[in-house]
């Protein structure tokens, strides 16, 4: 069937693209060495900047095959995630290849598709697994512009993602330049010559080895996590990544913030200075003598060691973080004009990060503002 609104024709998918459900082939022809065809068969686990799935798995007995440039849509649970792919590949069970035809722009489609998930999550079925099958999916209502405004349309669309994908390269190597001068900086430090040898290794001479707890006190918050206001009068740290806020505060000191808890074992450190409240299994670390520790090295070192934290925290649903584990955490430490110093570079690299992610945030909202505006017709195109 097909329906005329406002000069855009609707269509079912399947007049306008070939769908191809995946098909698993025998589990003996899997590889990770690159013999035969590429293999997805769900979800890939990494997708780079541009959307397009990165190959991890082969086949040598490929069944059900797509060209590179087709779209690829999760039909078994998360439904409806879609993704490019580069090469020619081959579907298994959980994906499904949606391959515009000569007259519907591939580019126009994909961000069509982007945008109606809503309409998958309505044919999405199963109390405990949500799948979409063929039918729902050759069903799939999209509206489609003419051809030269389709092409108008993905060209607009894939400027936008292409300065996606350049913040988040720059955001990547930002994060690995960072984590390689942590290494440097927190172990061997700025210009140094002379070394000792101690039970860690090699330090600068200089550089003295402490425990966390003969440095710091360490407290936590009184408050439940929905203690969060709207617009409240001050901070409100919690075990999330992100900081709320709240009308009352308990301290009013200069502290590092370390959530205790946290799902995936991914722990926020955060420094703050003045009036704040804080979650019952958030940690309030204050330095007993700043005269030997920085706060702001304080807060890099916590975060170089992040991923022990997470190796070494306990429990099995929620990881948490006890206070015997943060006390004994070793502690190198050079001369506090020194740790000035080394705080300084990495908090630059941070700041840029900052701003690229803060640059990415928004171009992202304005592509979800722009996709909302153009499917909607609330625009006219060229």
């Amino acid at each position: 069937m097909t329906n005329t609104t406002n000069r855009w024709t609707i269509k079912r998918l399947d007049q306008i693209a070939t769908v191809i459900m995946g098909q698993s082939p025998s589990s003996s022809s899997y590889n990770t060495q690159g013999t035969g065809v590429p293999f997805l068969q769900g979800m890939p686990p990494v997708i780079d900047s541009m959307g397009a799935a990165v190959p991890k798995q082969w086949t040598t007995e490929p069944t059900r095959v797509v060209e590179a440039g087709t779209a690829l849509m999760t039909v078994r649970a998360p439904v409806g995630e879609l993704f490019t792919t580069n090469n020619s590949v081959c579907l298994g069970r959980g994906l499904a290849g949606i391959k515009a035809n000569n007259d519907v722009s591939q580019a126009y489609l994909n961000y069509y598709l982007q945008f109606s998930k809503k309409q998958l999550d309505t044919f999405s079925q199963g109390s405990t697994f949500t799948a979409i099958n063929s039918g729902d999916l050759k069903g799939i209502q999209v509206a489609l512009p003419s051809y030269q405004q389709q092409k108008y349309v993905g060209s607009v669309l894939n400027i936008i993602d292409q300065d996606i994908a350049k913040t988040y390269q720059i955001i990547q190597k930002a994060k690995v330049l960072k984590q390689g001068l942590m290494r440097e900086l927190l172990t061997k430090g700025i210009g140094h010559k002379k070394f000792k040898k101690t039970k860690i290794g090699e330090i600068p001479e200089e550089w003295e080895l402490y425990s966390l707890g003969d440095l710091c006190n360490f407290i936590t918050g009184k408050l439940n996590s929905n203690q969060a206001v709207i617009d409240g009068k001050y901070p409100f740290f919690t075990c999330a990544q992100e900081t709320f806020a709240i009308d009352r505060y308990s301290f009013d000191c200069e502290a590092v913030l370390l959530a205790g808890n946290n799902a995936s074992g991914v722990y926020s450190v955060k420094y703050y200075k003045g009036k704040f409240n804080a979650y019952q299994r958030t940690y309030i670390i204050t330095i007993k003598d700043t005269s030997l520790l920085d706060y702001f090295f304080l807060k890099e070192i916590l975060n170089i060691r992040l991923n022990m934290l997470k190796d070494f925290s306990v429990g099995t649903n929620t990881k948490f973080l006890t206070l015997k584990l943060l006390l004994g955490i070793k502690v190198l430490l050079p001369p506090v004009k020194e740790q000035v110093k080394i705080s300084n570079i990495l908090m630059s690299l941070e700041s840029k990060k900052h701003m690229e992610m803060q640059k990415r945030n928004l171009l992202l909202n304005l592509k979800k503002g722009l996709m909302q505006d153009i499917f909607n017709q609330k625009v006219q195109i060229k």
